[in-house]
């Protein structure tokens, strides 16, 4: 969250870093749910074909980070986690229009937003 909102990119390592954990915890999972299907990445496929359509007014950092949360997360947790941040981010976005007086296409990280969107979900 703090490199994306310093450089707005996110680290290949970090997410590489995280994506090896994820995948210890996957195989982890594999062995106590015999059945578990990771539909969660859908949503971030979603997100990344949406990135790619709109020409990276999502990162695609953001696209895979949400990517790597539906290996952890069901679809339905991970639909969740993209609407709340989403909302955050669109909060967000008109302070700074009233607010700050930006105009709508000021860039801001949203990783943020899913931090805090899954802070919420896990202290609910």
């Amino acid at each position: 969250s703090y490199s994306d909102i310093q450089s707005r990119e996110i680290s290949v390592r970090l997410l590489a870093g995280f994506g090896i954990v994820e995948t210890a915890l996957i195989f982890y999972r594999l062995i106590l749910v015999e059945a578990y299907l990771p539909w969660g990445v859908l949503v971030g496929i979603g997100l990344l074909l949406i990135s790619k359509y709109t020409r990276g007014a999502v990162g695609d950092g953001d696209a895979v980070l949400v990517i790597m949360t539906g290996f952890l997360l069901d679809m339905k947790s991970n639909l969740i986690l993209i609407t709340g941040a989403s909302i955050a981010a669109a909060v967000y976005g008109l302070f700074l229009m009233i607010i700050k007086q930006k105009n709508r296409k000021e860039e801001f990280a949203f990783v943020p937003f899913l931090l805090i969107t899954y802070t919420g979900m896990v202290l609910q």
